[in-house]
Parts: C-alpha cells; sequence; structure tokens
C-alpha cells in the first residue's frame, strides 16, 4: 500500500498549503538518492512477491458470509509477532487498505538460485496456514480479488446497525463504513484528502451485465429484502450511469487484493530497461489473471478489478478532468494517479513511441532534473508523476532534509502504475527495482506461484536474450483498455511486438493472448517459448524441470482456453446456481455457497477441473527449507 509513517495526518485544507514545499523536497531528496545510487552495478538479482488476503467470517448457521473486520485487532498482531521480537520470521506482514485484508511477503528474498524458485510455492502455503491460524474462529483467509457483496446489506461483522448513508466521516459513501477501512491514519486522510481535492466523492461506474432478466441497477436495498431501511437511496446517484455498477467509495477499489512481484536489477539501465518492457507485459497479464467479475452484489460486464481502483483514487478536480476550464489549475491530468504507465524511460525505445497525446509534465520539476543532469525520458518520467499532489502529510514531517526520503515516497508510492520504477534509498543495501503491479491474485497457492515464477524467469530471459516488447505507447494503452472486457483472454487480441529481437523494425500486431503466450506458427514465438529457450540455458535437473514444466503448462492452457480465469470461475459458478435468477444480481446466499467453494479449492478440498490442475497434479515434486 506504499510508505508508512506514524503521527497526525493532515485535513485537505491544511495539507493543500504545503503541497508545493513537499514536492520541491521530494525532488531534492531524489536528486539526492540518483547522485548517491546512479553508478550502483553488479547487484545481483532478487526479487520478491506480495499476495495480499481478505478475511471472511463464515456462518453455515446463517448462511451467510461477512467480511470480518479483524485485520488491525487479531490477526495482523499475532502474524508480526516475530519481526516485533526482533527475530528473523519466515514471512513479513503489513496491513493494507481495508480492515479486513493483510499482505504477505517471503521474510527473505528471494534469488535466481532454482532453490529460490522451488520454495516459492512452499513459502505461499506456510503464509496462507499460519494466516489462517492468526485468525479467530469461524474466519477464513481467502486469496481472491474483491469481496463481492461489499456494500450490500450486513457485508461485514461486526455490522453498525446505527450507520445510514452520508454518515462515514471520511468516505461519505451510501454503501460503506469508514470502519472497515484499517485504522492506520494514513488510509482514512487518503480517502477523506481524496475526496475533498476532487471536490465530490469518487464516481466508479462498471458496466452491469445483461442477463436475460436484468432490470435497472438499484441503489436501495430492496433487492435484500428490507425495501424500507433507506428510501431515500432509490434513487441513482448523480454520478451514476444507466446500465452501470455505482461505487462511491475508495474501499471498492483499494479493497481489492492482488499479486505483485519487485525484481532488484544490475542497475539503473538495466531497471530502465525492464520497466518498458514489463509495461507491455502488464495487460496481458491482468486478462490472463481475471478474477473480479462482481461487484456490489451485481455480476459486471468487465472481469479485472483496475479500472474500478483507478476510480476509486481519482483526485481530480473537475479543471484537471476536463469538466471546466482551466482557472486555478495549470494543466489537464488525463489519468487518475491509479492507472497505467505513461511514459518509457529507457533509452532504447524507438523512436516516435511515447507517443500519448497531452501527457502533462511539472514544468519546475523538468526544469530542475534536467539541469542536474537527468536526461530527458528520465526527467519526464519524474515530472510526470510530480504533476500531482501529496496526500498524506504529517504535520510533524514537513520541514525535512534532502537525505531522506519521506517527501519522494509521498509522491511516489501515491502514483500507483501498472509497473513502478524504484530507486535505492540513501545507505539501503536494496538496490534499483521494477514493481510489477497488474496481476490478479488466484484462489490457489498454486496459480500465485505459477505467475510469479513466470515472471521472474520471464525478465531472466529478457535479460539474458536482449528481448524487448516495444510498441507505440497509445497501443499499450489501448491493450490496457481491452484487457478489462468480459473474457478479455479469448474475445480481445492485443497489439504487441512481431520479434523477440531488439534489432528488428519493431512491428507489431494484433495477438490473441494464446498467441502471445504459447505463440503462432510463422509468427511470434510465444512467451512461454521464451522462457522454456531460457531454461534450456540453465540446464536444470529433472526435479526442477518437472516443478517449472508444471507452471509453464499450466499458464500455457490458461491462456489456450483449456483452463478458464477465476472471473469466468466465478461467474460460471453464479449463473449456474439454484437461487439465481437471470437477473444479474448475486444475493447473500450465492455469495456464500461462492466463497465457500473458492476456500475449499483454496486448500484442496475441492477440485475444479476447468479452472486448473488436480491438486495431485499440482503438489510440488518436493519441499524445499524454508
Amino acid at each position: 500500500m506504499g510508505f508508512f509513517a506514524e503521527g497526525d495526518t493532515l485535513a485537505w485544507e491544511e495539507a493543500a498549503k504545503h503541497a508545493e514545499l513537499i514536492r520541491k523536497i521530494g525532488l531534492e531528496q531524489f536528486l539526492n538518492m540518483y547522485e548517491l545510487s546512479k553508478s550502483r552495478n553488479n547487484d545481483s538479482f532478487t526479487w520478491g512477491d506480495e499476495i495480499e488476503y481478505i478475511i471472511v467470517h463464515h456462518d453455515p448457521q446463517s448462511q451467510t458470509t461477512s467480511l470480518a473486520l479483524q485485520a488491525s485487532e487479531t490477526a495482523l498482531p499475532e502474524l508480526m509477532k516475530d519481526e516485533h521480537d526482533n527475530k528473523v520470521p519466515k514471512s513479513l506482514w503489513r496491513p493494507e487498505y481495508g480492515d479486513f485484508m493483510i499482505e504477505s511477503t517471503p521474510g527473505t528474498p528471494y534469488s535466481e538460485k532454482t532453490s529460490d524458485l522451488l520454495r516459492v510455492q512452499e513459502s505461499m502455503e506456510y503464509r496462507r496456514t499460519i494466516a489462517q491460524q492468526a485468525l479467530k474462529d469461524g474466519d477464513r483467509v481467502l486469496s481472491v480479488t474483491n469481496y463481492p457483496m461489499l456494500g450490500v446489506g450486513k457485508y461485514v461483522t461486526p455490522f453498525q446497525d446505527d450507520w445510514t448513508p452520508r454518515s462515514s466521516e471520511f468516505s461519505q459513501s451510501l454503501f460503506v463504513q469508514d470502519s472497515v477501512t484499517h485504522p492506520h491514519p494514513r488510509f482514512k486522510t487518503l480517502t477523506a484528502n481524496i475526496r475533498e481535492r476532487r471536490g465530490k466523492t469518487v464516481d466508479i461506474n462498471i458496466p452491469v451485465f445483461k442477463d436475460q432478466n436484468t432490470k435497472a441497477v438499484q441503489y436501495g436495498p430492496e433487492y435484500l429484502q428490507d425495501p424500507s431501511s433507506n428510501p431515500q437511496v432509490l434513487e441513482p446517484p448523480p454520478g451514476a450511469l444507466p446500465d452501470h455498477i455505482y461505487l462511491d467509495a475508495m474501499v471498492f477499489g483499494m479493497g481489492c487484493c492482488c499479486v505483485q512481484c519487485t525484481f532488484q536489477t544490475c542497475n539503473i539501465d538495466e531497471a530502465r530497461l525492464l520497466y518498458d518492457q514489463l509495461t507491455n507485459v502488464a495487460p496481458i497479464m491482468l486478462a490472463l489473471t481475471a478474477s473480479a467479475p462482481i461487484f456490489r452484489g451485481y455480476l459486471a460486464d468487465h472481469d479485472v478489478r483496475w479500472y474500478v481502483i483507478a476510480a476509486s483514487c481519482d483526485d481530480r478536480c473537475a479543471e484537471e478532468r476536463g469538466e471546466k476550464e482551466l482557472t486555478t489549475k495549470p494543466y489537464r491530468i488525463p489519468k487518475s494517479r491509479y492507472e497505467s504507465v505513461s511514459l518509457y524511460i529507457s533509452k532504447e525505445i524507438p523512436e516516435g513511441f511515447n507517443d500519448l497525446p497531452d501527457i502533462p509534465l511539472n514544468p519546475r520539476a523538468y526544469e530542475l532534473l534536467t539541469s542536474k543532469g537527468i536526461d530527458p525520458l528520465l526527467a519526464s518520467h519524474y515530472a510526470y508523476l510530480f504533476t500531482r499532489d501529496p496526500l498524506v502529510i504529517y504535520k510533524d514531517r514537513i520541514n525535512l532534509g534532502s537525505d531522506g526520503v519521506d517527501h519522494f515516497e509521498n509522491i511516489q508510492s501515491t502514483n500507483w502504475n501498472t509497473v513502478r520504477f524504484k530507486p535505492p534509498h540513501p545507505g539501503s543495501p536494496i538496490g534499483w527495482r521494477v514493481e510489477f503491479r497488474s496481476m490478479e491474485v488466484q484462489f490457489t497457492d498454486f496459480e500465485n506461484a505459477a505467475y510469479v515464477v513466470f515472471m521472474a524467469l520471464l525478465i531472466r530471459a529478457i535479460t539474458a536474450f536482449g528481448i524487448t516488447f516495444f510498441v507505440p505507447m497509445s497501443k499499450a494503452e489501448e491493450n490496457m483498455q481491452r484487457a478489462k472486457l468480459r473474457n478479455a483472454v479469448h474475445s480481445q487480441k492485443f497489439y504487441f511486438r512481431n520479434s523477440y529481437n531488439a534489432d528488428s523494425d519493431h512491428t507489431y500486431s494484433e495477438m490473441s493472448v494464446d498467441e502471445i503466450m504459447n505463440g503462432k506458427e510463422g509468427g511470434f514465438r510465444g512467451l512461454i517459448p521464451l522462457v522454456r529457450l531460457y531454461l534450456e540455458t540453465r540446464n536444470e535437473d529433472k526435479f526442477a524441470s518437472a516443478a517449472f514444466d508444471r507452471y509453464l503448462t499450466f499458464i500455457s492452457k490458461r491462456a489456450s482456453g483449456e483452463y478458464i480465469t477465476p472471473a469466468a470461475w466465478i461467474r460460471n459458478f453464479v449463473i449456474s446456481h439454484p437461487d439465481y435468477k437471470q437477473d444479474s444480481i448475486v444475493t447473500h446466499k450465492i455469495n456464500h455457497d461462492l466463497l465457500d467453494a473458492i476456500y475449499q479449492i483454496s486448500n484442496g478440498q475441492r477440485d475444479a477441473p476447468e479452472l486448473l490442475p488436480s491438486l495431485a497434479e499440482r503438489n510440488a515434486p518436493g519441499k524445499s527449507s524454508l
């Protein structure tokens, strides 16, 4: 969730007064980091994953499953005990936006050694096990992208019976209480300051899936068997679009879970090149891992979380959104601060490929950075990030020096893009890194391990073979728009480079995910064959080869359609449920049965042959030593 600090935070009216100072010091802090680390070289390839989970309360007696607000009081204190006791933990745990969410990483980074790649799945299995052990009886930990019934009826345990719409101090939501947000001051301040800066609550609109009995989307609780509880919210809110599921709070986006990977590179140039290549891989992996087809109790016509989060973090005011003439703001900003990458940054970029129109740059930032020797590409990257205001300012941490990182990270960590470029902090043993952020979390540790190991191997192949995947940034942006659509993994085609060769003519064409991942005859050779080619250079033993083959074969079959995505599996489960009325509505009973089935799949108690291999097939061939 980004940079954390402790202390009292400023409300937006006061925080806005310090925005320019925070930007100025933040840029000075970046320049200090850059000068200290620009010549840093030969750092080893190390990496790690982050997995986010939700906590639910399973009540078999009432046949309901609700969100359990247990992260801050129960789960995290127990899971972080070893770390607080200065012991060397096998896993690290951090809070996330929702008080029903927890985030885990391995206790120590992985390397490119085979033994490390083979311990990824075991680490994930261990983390799931200890997370479950830290919960109260009846609570369950699930790796699902979003909770389908957020904002519907008594969706959370404990529920505030005296809560009324718009009574939430920070979100001012029609649907959710502030209590669902983690109590750390960063989170509620983010919520309030995004709303205050924007000038109104966020407006999130997701096209509803149209079934044969689908009616107009409702904003009151009549479909929850309680038509008299909130009659004042039955009319569509001003920001709601027809035939769309309307959401109005940050938690609908930031309450979603994902799996992310961060990779340390050899030096800054390698990091910049990998940043660009992963920008083009991001929409493909988003479509391939799609797992979010339900929001606020409705089936959506989209399959992923990405643009729900983008809208939930959109702090742009009406001028910046282009809804009013520019009078008080210096430029229009075409995207939310949680969005796709907008600019390539490596020096290998083909001419003209940074072709998105109207990308604003902070002129003071660009002038300062270029005057200090930063090349125009990298200067543009940070000048774009620094068009944003700092959202969370701590009142006792304003006048800081250039030798710190707080103000830089204040801007950097609230620009949530599909890929993040991360410079080394002063005095840190950690080098230049790239963070890959587009993948949706999967039901099982096998699936999550398969995807993160694949990404680690793909990065090593890109580096070893000098591979580039450049397409014009406008085409990468179109790919992201296509990736959100229902069944995009099979219904859509994506712009992708025709050749691995970095010295080719930079041609590209539209391909299916199957063709991009598995290759096509007489055309692009495919990312999975590329990884297999790289593995041949490693001379792995039979044990390791079998494990990697298991992961690659699974991903290959997901891409080809032999295995469906979690989003398709969830949609099929709902549509085939006996309580479903072909009206796009997901009831609490359907939700209960759905999450129970996912829990059983995640623990190997239920097979889902249309989704992934059997438990026997996907079991690791052996155990490493954590």
